[in-house]
């Protein structure tokens, strides 16, 4: 009896002496940034993949040095936090996550404003993350890390996974010392292939306009008369309130730029099955209507920027567009191009629904085109020159 008890004592203390050595090495590696900002190597944060950034989304709120962020989803993933430090004259700090839901995006938010040092948050509004329930996140998700509560800390410190990371880190550190430049976090591969053949290349969605009922009446007409009891647009008000909503009631002495990406002519393309674009164009106006009484939420639309929208020369696919796009959306922010107003916040969406309606592959290529002309011509002329 004695054997067995002296075996199990030395059992537990053998675990106990391992959990807490894996947990120290945790606490000082620190992977993912939850204790302090030391700098991770270059090859290590290259190599993170969409569910890592929620982990480091929490660390950088809590340590990294800003008075602004940026939330969103991968549409806000090619900003540089030295473009907007730039243009708004401010100390920034990108917190972006891939596929970030609305409730993923508030925790980034809370946990970030609950830090004291927010006192801007530009945020990514990605209409069609609104469709989902109020909660939903991707998994695996670690919520314990966006609360202020220290002691459930432990499912970070003591996680087997993480401690691998943390081994790697160490091991990235000392073979490759170079560091993580903060500015270029998430950005696309310098590989990444922007163009109108790789965009169209397996695009098999019908145009609109070539299909669409002319004996409807305008797309725009229709949306105003969306029936409020739909019950997905009713989930997205819901979803909306709960989230983004809250956050904004909760922080009036937080200033809110929120923006809704310029996803490309053929993202909207593909929404018109079922009339989903209706839905989406009717919650922007519900958007606009509920947060203009707010002095400190500005709302910026780029999504009929037709010279943006109709040149797949910036894009990757339908949704996703390239650093040059955010740098004049950061441009366009920052001498309040395309804010909404009580004057022109319908205006702009009668432009995008217009827009979807007829717009057709000749007059995307024309706009595509356009801009690989502009190049030639000025090869050209600066050949001629000299």
């Amino acid at each position: 009896m004695n054997k067995h008890k002296k075996w199990c004592i030395g059992f537990l203390g053998i675990m106990l002496v391992s959990l807490f050595t894996m947990g120290f090495a945790i606490y000082s590696i620190d992977p993912y940034q939850i204790y302090n900002f030391n700098n991770p190597s270059k090859e290590f944060m290259e190599s993170r993949s969409l569910y890592i950034q929620r982990y480091l989304a929490a660390g950088f709120a809590k340590n990294l040095d800003y008075e602004t962020i940026l939330v969103g989803s991968s549409m806000s993933e090619n900003m540089t936090v030295n473009k907007m430090d730039e243009a708004f004259d401010t100390k920034s700090a990108k917190l972006s996550i891939s596929g970030g839901t609305p409730y993923e995006i508030k925790n980034v938010l809370k946990k970030a404003i609950s830090t004291g040092k927010v006192k801007n948050a530009i945020v990514c509004v990605d209409g069609y993350m609104y469709k989902n329930e109020i909660d939903f996140h991707r998994t695996p998700y670690p919520e314990y890390l966006y609360d202020n509560n220290p002691f459930n800390d432990l499912r970070y410190l003591l996680n087997l996974v993480i401690f691998k990371d943390a081994v790697q880190l160490y091991t990235n550190n000392k073979s490759t010392p170079e560091g993580f430049d903060i500015n270029n976090l998430y950005l696309d591969n310098p590989n990444t292939i922007y163009s109108y053949d790789r965009v169209l290349d397996g695009y098999e969605v019908l145009i609109y306009s070539d299909i669409r009922d002319n004996t409807l009446e305008n797309d725009f007409k229709r949306m105003l008369s969306f029936p409020e009891d739909n019950e997905n647009y009713i989930l997205m008000q819901k979803n909306f309130e709960a989230n983004l909503l809250s956050i904004i009631k909760d922080n009036p002495d937080v200033n809110f730029k929120l923006y809704y990406p310029p996803n490309s002519i053929l993202y909207w393309n593909r929404t018109v099955g079922g009339d989903q674009h209706l839905r989406l164009l009717r919650f922007k106006q519900y958007m606009y209507e509920t947060l203009r009484e707010y002095p400190n939420v500005e709302i910026y639309d780029f999504q009929d920027v037709k010279e943006i929208t109709f040149n797949l020369e910036y894009y990757k696919d339908s949704s996703h567009y390239s650093k040059e796009v955010c740098d004049k959306l950061i441009e366009r922010m920052a001498t309040k191009t395309d804010l909404l107003t009580d004057d022109n916040y319908l205006q702009k969406i009668e432009n995008l629904s217009n827009q979807l309606q007829n717009a057709t592959l000749k007059e995307i290529r024309e706009y595509s085109k356009k801009w690989v002309r502009e190049i030639a011509k000025r090869f050209l002329f600066l050949f001629y020159k000299y």
